[in-house]
């Protein structure tokens, strides 16, 4: 339900019927004006926009947001979301511009639109809040228990921030990384104390080593390892009960000299992984610069490849449906990230788990 700016009318979705109700409130003299059948499919959500003097309803099914007059239901206008999700909630900024939350796709991930501009954001959404007086918002993700905040204030794109709600077992860092002979420190955060083991698999997922074992409090640990192992590409999993966190890493031959590798400070991280479907990339980088992700497959094939602009200073998210660029679901297996930019090149090791 939504009311007008003075309070006199109301309008009401009717979810199943496909229509919406105006209502004339007056105590106990409030009576429905009429009803009228809605321009999309299954209305939901809506919100009343004092800036326009009108109640915009969000058509679940058909992806429509449909502006109404507020005291006669006289169609107004329709705009289309038909490229995201079903849309799951509206409300209005201080200008009047529609914010709306659209659910993930097939193709795409859930998104928080403000006006033209869409931000993906890396879990299926249930709610959130939009704050006029600051211009944020924050979007709650309640399967990976995620808040995402999104700071519209920013200069050159807004500022998206997303924070875990409840702690969680997770490697922090692996280094020297590349190594080459000599020890290797990895770092790890427990939530709660717990047996903890983190094991070195090669590229095809077979245990080189046992890197760590043993009960650990909560916190952060640090464990030393001599590095013994022929060069390649490699992954160290740390093991928490029924849970499993992955760390990418690449040992080089001690007899070559560093690789001069051209990079800003670029970091890439890969979550959940192991995943059973889709999978959040993240790439935190100092500079603005075009850049592109490939997916491949323990053989060398490339299996999906995306792309996009990361912000200044910020952190640019893609989503992975574990899908390859005709769209099928990839078998399980282990596979290579490699991000590439102007300046930096980053690879990770994920698994798929099917």
């Amino acid at each position: 339900m939504a009311y007008n700016s003075d309070g006199q009318y109301a309008i009401v979705t009717n979810y199943f019927s496909n229509n919406f109700s105006l209502i004339r409130v007056n105590g106990a003299s409030s009576a429905v004006i009429g009803t009228y059948s809605s321009s999309g499919q299954v209305p939901l959500r809506l919100a009343y926009n004092p800036v326009l003097d009108r109640t915009g309803i969000g058509d679940y099914t058909s992806r429509l947001l449909v502006s109404v007059n507020p005291r006669t239901g006289a169609f107004i206008r329709s705009d289309s979301y038909a490229a995201y999700g079903e849309i799951f909630q509206v409300m209005l900024d201080e200008a009047g511009s529609a914010v709306v939350l659209t659910n993930a796709g097939s193709q795409t991930p859930a998104h928080l639109h403000r006006g033209a501009e869409a931000v993906a954001l890396p879990a299926t959404p249930s709610y959130f809040d939009y704050c006029p007086a600051v211009q944020k918002a924050a979007v709650v993700m309640p399967g990976p228990d995620w808040l995402t905040v999104i700071d519209w204030n920013a200069s050159d794109a807004p500022e998206v921030t997303t924070i875990p709600l409840a702690p969680t077992d997770r490697l922090e860092a692996a280094w020297p990384n590349p190594a080459s002979a000599g020890t290797l420190r990895i770092a790890f955060d427990l939530a709660r104390p717990a047996h903890a083991r983190i094991t070195l698999l090669d590229c095809s997922g077979r245990r080189v080593a046992d890197l760590a074992s043993g009960e650990y409090g909560s916190g952060r640990h640090e464990v030393l390892w001599r590095a013994r192992v022929a060069p390649g590409s490699y992954a160290a999993v740390l093991n928490v009960d029924t849970t499993n966190d992955v760390w990418a890493l690449r040992f080089r031959d001690p007899a070559l000299a560093p690789v001069d590798e051209a990079r800003d400070s670029a970091v890439l991280r890969v979550r959940p992984n192991p995943t059973r479907g889709s999978l959040r990339i993240e790439i935190v980088s100092p500079s603005r610069s075009d850049f592109t992700i490939g997916i491949y497959d323990p053989s060398g094939r490339i299996v999906r490849q995306l792309s996009g602009m990361g912000p200044a200073g910020g952190i640019r998210m893609l989503l992975w449906d574990g899908r390859d660029d005709r769209g099928r679901a990839v078998p399980g297996g282990i596979y290579f990230l490699r991000a590439c930019g102007s300046g930096f090149r980053e690879s990770s090791m994920l698994s798929v788990v099917r």
